[in-house]
C-alpha cells in the first residue's frame, strides 16, 4: 500500500501587549490543509495569522509501504516579528480520512531533546514537540492537553512535556473516533527569542506488518517531521536599563545615584517613582516601566556597602621614651588589615628612631587610621673605661687603685662617687657615668685576692699495715702545688715501705704542711708446695688428688680449706698459706682433662638390598674404629640383615661409639600375572587389553611401564616386575593372535524411506547369509514400521562387517502449542493479546485462526495445530479478573539541607509507579524538602491501580549550639575550660581557635600562650542535625609580665649605704619594691639608704601589668659573699634538652644543708617537695611520677644565707608549658 504522511500545525501567537497581524505561506498548492488520503491535519485560529515570512516547504517521498521509508518527512520554516513575553500555543486537530483510518487512533505525544533521536521503544503513534531559543537552549513546552481516550498521563521531563495516550487498538480495527486534538504552550523567555518550534510524528509499527522493514532489527523507520522556524520576536514594550553614577560598591557612609533610561512611568523596587534614585544601603534594585498596560523590568543592579572599620588605638610594649640603642614595639588593636605610616602592613612594628607613628587599618577598601604614638629617643654618653694602677691579682692584704677615663659624673659599682677608688677585695668593678636619663657602664674590671692555702689532709688507698711486696696509695687533699716528704710533687704517691709521711701545698708563694703519716711493712711466710697423686692429665670423667706439704692455713685456689682437695675438671691449682696477716702462694699445678673424641658416623651404599647383593658401611674416623663384627678397617662389607656399630679411640686413649644402622636384606620378588579382558583371539580392528597382577614396577617388552597395555597386532608380549626394594622378578609372557574380517554389506530398500505413521519398508541385505540387523533380526530382509537408523552385520570365521546405516523417517502428530499472554489478569475495560508458539495452523476456541488473538473478557481459551494432515491436542490459557493492589509509603524526619529516601511497599510486586509532587516512577524517590512536606504515590500492578498512599517528610530546624568559657580575659599562659551548653544530647564535637587549635570532645581545656584576641568555634551533632556557632574574639591573652632588677651596688661596702635599683622587667605597668628592712616604694628605679649594713636583706620586685597578671623577683643584699640567685617563672618539660625543670639557680650566698622547695597546685594541694637545690620539679605528681596539666603553681622556697645566719623565704608563682 502506498502512502504518504502529512501532519499541519496551528499556531496561535498571543501577546499581552498588542495584536499583530499573521499569515501562513508555502503549503502545498497554496493552502491550509493537506489531505493524504489517510488522514487530515487542519490549521484553525481565532488569532490574527502571521506576516513577515518567508516560509519553506519541502516534501519527502514514500517507497509504497505506509511509514515504513526512511526518507518520509514534511518541513516548514516560517519568519515571525520581534515580540518579547509571548505564548506560542499549537493546537494539532487529527481527522481520519481515506481507506485506513487505523492510523489516527491513540496517539501518544511525546516532547524531548531535537538533538537526541536515540531509538524509541515505544510502537504507538506519537508526536515529538520541542521548542529552541536562539542560544539553541531549550524552552519550556506547558500546558499539554489531549481530547478523547482513556489512561492519559501527563508528566514533566527537564524543560518537555510528555503526553501519553491510551492503548492501541488491533490493525483494523480503530475508528474515526478514536484521532485526538492536542494542544500545547511555548512560553518565550523574556527578552529572548524564539528561534524554532519542531514537531515529528512516529508511526505506530504495529499498524504496518506488511512492512519490508522489521521493527526489530537496526533499520527501524525514521520518524516524520514539521519544522518550524526560525523564530525571532521581541515584546514593544521597551525593558529599561539602570546606570549608576559613581561606583555601586562603596563604605559605609556613602550613596549611589541610580538612572533609569525611562524618563517617566518608573517604579523602583524600593518604591520611588522618580526616574533616579540616590541609595545608601546594600541591596538588589530594580525598576520596572509600565507602557500600554505591560511592564518591563530591567535587569537588578547590585549595591554593596562595606563596613568602616573602628578607628584602630595603638598600643606600646614599654616606655616610648628611652636612650640610643633601644627600642619599643607598636601594636594596633585591629589583627589584620593594617598600614602603618611607616609603610609595614603587620600589625605589630618595633621602633627605634624618634617620631610620631600612626596606623591605617582597611578592609574592603574602607579605612581608619589611629591618633599619633610619639616616641623620643634620649643620646647616650661614651661608655666609661678603667685604669688599673697596678696587678689586679694579688695576695689578701694587697691593693689596686682603679680609675674611671670619666673625670665627673661617676658612680662605682661599690657606690663611691669619686674618679678614682682603691679597692683590696676581690669582686668585679663597674663605673657608670649618667647624662641626662641614659646611663651607661663600663666593661668589669676583675679583682683577684689571692688567699694562704689550708693545710692540706693525707688519705690512705687502704690499710697502712701490710705484708712484704704489698704498698698504699697516699693522696693529698690538694689538686695542685703539692710536695712529698720523699720529694715527689703529684698529688698521689705509692710506697712499700715503712716510714712516715707528710705532704707540703705551696700557691702564689704561700704554703701549709699536713700532719705525718706512718706506714708498717710486715714479713711473709714460707712458700707451700702442692704435691699430686695421680698424673695431672687424664680423660674427661676421670680426677687427680692434690696434697699441700702445709698442714694448716691452706686456702686452695677453688676456696677450699683442707689440706687435699680432690679435682676433675681441667684448670690452674693454687694453694696459699696465712700468717701473721701475711701469706704466701704455692707454684700453679695445671690440670688438663683430654677430651672424648667425636662420636663416628656410619655412611651405608645403601640400607636396602636384594639377595646375594652386599653393601659397604663406612666410619666417618679415618683410624682406631672397632666394628660390632670386629673389624678394625675403616670399611667393612655385609650382606646379611641387621644392626651394625662402629666405635673409635683417639691418641689418649678416649673412647667415643657411633649410633648404630640396619641393613635390610630382601629376596627376589615372584613373578607377574598377565590378565586379558577378552579373548586373545580376535579381528582386525578389534583390541584386547592385557593388565599386569603388580599396579607398579611394570616394564613390557612394548616399553610401556603402566600396568595395563591395549594390543592391536599378534604377538608374544613379556612382562618384567621391580619391586618396592628395587629388585626384579623372572619374566611373564602372553601370545595374541588377530583374524581378518569379511566384506561390508549393502542395504537395499523396497520403496521410500520416509513415510506417515501406519506406514512400512522392506530393507534387504547384500549378503544372502550370515546376517544379524540392528533389531536383531538374522534374516537377509526385514520390513520395518517405526522411525529410526538400520543396519545389518555379516560375520565369518568369528569375524564380521557391518553396513552403513539406512534412516527411516515416520511424520507424527504435530506438538502441542503453548500460549503466550500479555497479561493473565484484566483490569476493568483492559484487553490481553494470546499468541500461540505456532506460526501458522492455528485454530483457537473463539474459531479465529491467526497466530494472535485478542480477549476483553476473563475465561479459558484454547489454540490447537495441525501439520502434515495431523493435529495437535489443545492448549489452554486462563485469564482471570485484575484485583487492584494497594501500597504502602514511609515517612522520615530529616534536618535541614539533608535529603529523605521514601520507599514505596507495594502489596504484590512487579508493578509501576507514580509520585506526586514530581511525577518521578521509581519505587524511591530522594528528595530535599525546605519544609515539611508530604508525598504521594499510586501504584499499577497488570493495569491496575491502588489507592493513593501518602508519607511525610518532617524537616527539623537542627541544632541551637551554645558554649561558655571560664576565663575569657588573663595573662599567656592562660588556660581555658571550654564547657558545650548545647541543649540535647550533642555529640561529634570539635572546637576550633583562632590560632588553628581544634580540640576534641564536647568539654576541652586548652592554654593560650601567644597574646593576642582569638575566635573560638563549637561545631557539633543534636538528634543527627548539624550546628555550628562562632564567637570572634571570645578569648583575649594579655602578655604576662617580667619582673627583673639589678642593684648599684650590689652588697654593702659602707655604713650607712644608698642603694639605686635598676628596674629591668618587661610587659609591666606597676611596680612594687620590698626592701627587706620594712620600707617600700612603687617608683620604677629607686634608691633606698639602709642604715643597718652588718646583716642582710632579702629585696623583692612584684611587677605588675595592666590586666592585673604579677610577676616577683627576688634578690638577697648582703655586706660579702652577698647572695646571689634567679628564681624562673615558666618552664617547659615537653622532652627536648632545654628547660626541662623548675628550680632557684644559686649563684652564692645560700647553705645548701638548709634549703627546701615546695610546688602547690591551684587549690593550695602540695604536689611535689625537694630538700636539694639541684633537684628540680620535673611537672609531675605522685610516685609513678604522672605528669601535671598546662598551667600556673605557685611554690614556697626556703634557704638560709650562711654568712648571714639568715633564713629566706620566697614564693611565687610559676608556669608549666608542654
Amino acid at each position: 500500500m502506498k502512502f504518504l504522511f502529512s501532519l499541519f500545525l496551528f499556531l496561535l501567537f498571543y501577546n499581552t501587549i498588542y495584536a499583530q497581524t499573521f499569515s501562513w505561506s508555502g503549503f502545498p498548492n497554496g493552502g491550509t490543509s493537506y489531505t493524504t488520503g489517510i488522514m487530515t491535519a487542519t490549521i484553525t485560529s481565532t488569532s490574527p495569522g502571521f506576516q513577515n515570512g518567508t516560509p519553506r516547504f519541502i516534501a519527502g517521498t514514500t517507497n509504497g509501504n505506509a511509514f515504513c521509508s526512511l526518507a518520509n518527512s514534511l518541513e516548514l520554516e516560517q519568519m515571525f516579528g520581534n515580540i518579547t513575553n509571548a505564548q506560542v500555543t499549537l493546537t494539532l486537530d487529527f481527522t481520519a480520512g481515506g481507506t485506513t483510518s487505523g492510523l489516527c487512533g491513540n496517539i501518544t505525544f511525546k516532547i524531548k531533546d531535537i538533538n537526541s533521536d536515540e531509538p524509541y521503544q515505544t510502537f504507538a503513534d506519537w508526536v515529538e514537540v520541542n521548542a529552541i531559543d536562539g542560544n539553541n537552549a531549550a524552552i519550556a513546552v506547558a500546558n499539554v492537553t489531549a481530547a478523547g481516550g482513556t489512561n492519559k498521563t501527563i508528566t514533566t521531563n527537564g524543560n518537555t512535556r510528555i503526553v501519553k495516550g491510551h492503548s492501541n487498538s488491533a490493525y483494523g480495527s480503530r475508528s474515526s473516533t478514536a484521532c485526538d486534538d492536542v494542544t500545547f504552550t511555548i512560553n518565550a523567555p523574556a527578552g529572548g527569542t524564539l528561534k524554532r518550534v519542531i514537531l515529528k510524528y512516529h508511526p505506530d509499527y504495529t499498524t504496518c506488518p506488511s512492512c519490508y522493514y522489521n521493527f526489530t532489527g537496526p533499520n527501524r523507520p525514521a520518524y516524520q517531521y514539521i519544522s518550524i522556524g526560525p523564530i525571532s520576536y521581541t515584546n514593544s514594550s521597551t525593558t529599561p536599563t539602570i546606570s549608576a553614577i559613581g561606583p555601586t560598591t562603596f563604605c559605609s557612609g556613602g550613596s549611589v545615584t541610580l538612572t533609569s533610561s525611562a524618563a517617566t512611568g518608573n517604579t523602583w523596587s524600593n518604591g520611588a517613582t522618580t526616574q533616579s534614585i540616590t541609595v545608601s544601603t546594600a541591596g538588589n534594585y530594580t525598576v520596572s516601566v509600565n507602557s500600554g498596560g505591560c511592564t518591563g523590568t530591567s535587569a537588578a543592579t547590585v549595591v554593596t556597602v562595606n563596613p568602616a572599620p573602628s578607628t584602630p588605638t595603638i598600643s606600646t610594649s614599654g616606655p616610648t621614651t628611652f636612650c640610643s640603642g633601644g627600642s619599643v614595639t607598636l601594636t594596633s588593636s585591629a589583627a589584620t588589615g593594617n598600614t602603618w605610616s611607616t609603610g609595614a602592613t603587620t600589625q605589630s612594628i618595633t621602633v627605634s628612631t624618634a617620631g610620631t607613628y600612626t596606623v591605617t587599618a582597611g578592609t574592603a577598601g574602607c579605612t581608619a587610621t589611629s591618633a599619633g604614638t610619639t616616641v623620643t629617643i634620649n643620646p647616650t654618653p661614651s661608655t666609661p673605661t678603667i685604669a688599673a694602677s697596678g696587678p689586679t691579682t694579688f695576695c689578701a692584704g694587697g691593693s689596686v687603685v682603679l680609675t674611671s677615663s670619666a673625670s665627673t659624673g661617676n658612680t662605682w659599682s661599690t657606690g663611691e662617687t669619686t674618679q678614682s677608688i682603691t679597692v683590696s677585695t676581690a669582686g668585679s668593678y663597674t663605673v657608670s657615668v649618667n647624662s641626662g636619663a641614659c646611663p651607661v657602664t663600663s666593661t668589669p674590671t676583675i679583682v683577684t685576692v689571692n688567699s694562704t692555702p689550708s693545710a692540706p689532709t693525707i688519705s690512705a688507698s687502704g690499710p697502712l699495715t701490710f705484708c712484704s711486696g704489698g704498698s698504699v696509695t697516699l693522696t693529698s687533699s690538694a689538686a695542685t702545688a703539692n710536695t712529698w716528704s720523699t720529694g715527689a710533687t703529684t698529688q698521689s704517691i705509692t710506697v712499700s715501705a715503712s716510714g712516715t709521711y707528710s705532704v707540703t701545698v705551696g700557691t702564689t708563694g704561700c704554703s701549709a704542711t699536713s700532719a705525718t703519716i706512718t706506714v708498717s711493712v710486715n714479713s711473709n711466710p714460707p712458700t707451700p708446695t702442692v704435691t699430686p697423686s695421680d698424673p695431672i692429665t687424664f680423660c674427661v670423667g676421670d680426677s687427680v688428688v692434690l696434697t699441700s706439704n702445709a698442714t694448716s692455713g691452706n686456702i686452695w685456689s677453688n676456696g677450699a680449706t683442707t689440706q687435699s682437695i680432690v679435682v676433675s675438671t681441667a684448670g690452674t691449682y693454687s694453694v696459699t698459706v696465712g700468717a701473721s696477716g701475711c701469706s704466701a702462694t704455692s707454684n700453679n699445678v695445671i690440670v688438663t682433662t683430654n677430651s672424648i673424641p667425636p662420636t663416628p658416623t656410619i655412611t651405608a651404599s645403601q640400607t636396602s638390598l636384594c639377595i646375594p647383593q652386599s653393601v659397604t658401611l663406612t666410619s666417618s674416623a679415618t683410624s682406631g674404629n672397632i666394628w660390632s663384627t670386629g673389624a678394625t678397617s675403616n670399611s667393612i662389607s655385609v650382606s646379611t640383615s641387621g644392626t651394625y656399630s662402629v666405635s673409635t679411640t683417639d691418641a689418649n686413649g678416649c673412647i667415643s661409639a657411633s649410633a648404630s644402622v640396619t641393613i635390610n636384606a630382601s629376596p627376589q620378588p615372584n613373578a607377574p600375572t598377565i590378565t586379558a579382558n577378552g579373548p586373545t583371539t580376535f579381528c582386525t580392528g578389534g583390541s584386547v587389553t592385557l593388565t599386569s597382577s603388580q599396579a607398579t614396577g611394570n616394564t613390557w617388552s612394548t616399553g610401556a611401564a603402566t600396568q595395563t597395555i591395549v594390543v592391536t597386532t599378534s604377538g608374544t608380549y613379556t612382562l618384567t616386575y621391580i619391586d618396592a626394594n628395587g629388585c626384579t622378578s623372572a619374566i611373564a609372557s602372553q601370545t595374541v593372535s588377530v583374524n581378518s574380517n569379511p566384506a561390508v554389506p549393502t542395504i537395499t530398500a523396497s520403496g521410500p524411506t520416509t513415510f506417515c505413521t501406519n506406514g512400512s519398508v522392506t530393507l534387504s541385505s547384500s549378503a544372502t547369509s550370515g546376517n544379524t540387523w540392528s533389531t536383531g533380526a538374522t534374516t537377509q530382509s526385514i520390513t520395518v514400521s517405526t522411525a529410526g537408523t538400520y543396519s545389518v552385520t555379516v560375520g565369518a570365521t568369528g569375524c564380521s562387517a557391518t553396513s552403513n546405516t539406512i534412516t527411516v523417517t515416520v511424520n507424527q502428530n504435530p506438538a502441542t502449542p503453548t500460549i503466550t499472554a500479555s497479561q493473565l489478569t484484566l483490569c476493568s475495560g483492559q484487553t490481553a493479546t494470546l499468541t500461540s508458539n505456532a506460526s501458522s495452523g492455528n485454530t483457537w476456541s473463539t474459531g479465529e485462526t491467526t497466530q494472535v488473538i485478542t480477549v476483553s473478557t476473563p475465561g479459558t481459551y484454547s489454540v490447537s495445530t495441525s501439520s502434515n494432515g495431523c493435529n495437535s491436542v489443545n492448549a489452554t490459557v486462563t485469564i482471570t479478573a485484575g484485583i487492584a493492589p494497594s501500597v504502602n509509603l514511609n515517612s522520615v524526619t530529616i534536618c535541614q539541607g539533608q535529603t529523605a529516601t521514601l520507599t514505596a511497599t507495594p502489596s504484590v510486586t512487579g508493578g509501576t509507579y507514580l509520585w506526586s509532587p514530581g511525577g518521578n516512577t521509581n519505587a524511591s524517590i530522594n528528595v530535599s524538602p525546605t519544609t515539611t512536606t508530604n508525598y504521594s504515590v499510586v501504584y499499577t500492578l497488570n493495569g491496575c491501580s491502588s489507592a493513593t498512599s501518602t508519607g511525610t517528610i518532617t524537616v527539623s530546624i537542627g541544632n541551637n549550639v551554645t558554649f561558655s568559657a571560664n576565663n575569657l580575659t588573663g595573662c599567656a599562659p592562660l588556660t581555658v575550660n571550654l564547657s558545650n551548653l548545647t541543649p540535647g544530647s550533642p555529640s561529634n564535637c570539635l572546637w576550633t581557635l583562632g590560632n588553628g587549635v581544634t580540640l576534641n570532645g564536647c568539654d576541652a581545656t586548652y592554654t593560650f600562650t601567644t597574646p593576642g584576641c582569638y575566635d573560638v568555634t563549637l561545631s557539633n551533632t543534636v538528634g543527627g542535625c548539624s550546628g555550628t556557632q562562632t564567637i570572634a574574639d571570645y578569648i583575649c591573652v594579655t602578655a604576662s609580665p617580667n619582673a627583673s632588677f639589678s642593684m648599684n651596688p650590689s652588697v654593702f661596702s659602707t655604713s650607712p649605704q644608698n642603694i639605686n635599683f635598676i628596674n629591668n622587667s618587661s610587659n609591666a605597668t606597676s611596680y612594687e619594691w620590698d626592701f627587706g628592712d620594712g620600707s617600700t616604694s612603687i617608683l620604677a628605679n629607686p634608691s633606698h639608704i639602709y642604715t643597718n649594713t652588718e646583716t642582710g636583706y632579702t629585696v623583692t620586685l612584684t611587677a605588675t601589668n595592666a590586666a592585673g597578671c604579677l610577676d616577683i623577683f627576688s634578690v638577697s643584699l648582703g655586706s660579702t659573699d652577698g647572695l646571689v640567685y634567679y628564681i624562673p617563672n615558666t618552664f617547659t618539660p615537653d622532652g627536648d634538652e632545654n628547660n626541662q625543670t623548675f628550680q632557684p639557680v644559686f649563684t652564692s650566698g645560700y647553705d645548701p644543708y638548709n634549703f627546701q622547695m615546695l610546688i602547690f597546685n591551684r587549690w593550695g594541694e602540695l604536689i611535689f617537695e625537694s630538700f636539694d637545690a639541684l633537684q628540680g620539679w620535673d611537672g609531675t605528681y605522685g610516685l609513678k611520677g604522672k605528669p601535671v596539666q598546662d598551667g600556673i603553681y605557685t611554690y614556697k622556697i626556703v634557704f638560709k644565707n650562711p654568712k648571714l645566719d639568715d633564713r629566706i623565704t620566697v614564693s611565687g608563682h610559676v608556669t608549666l608549658i608542654r
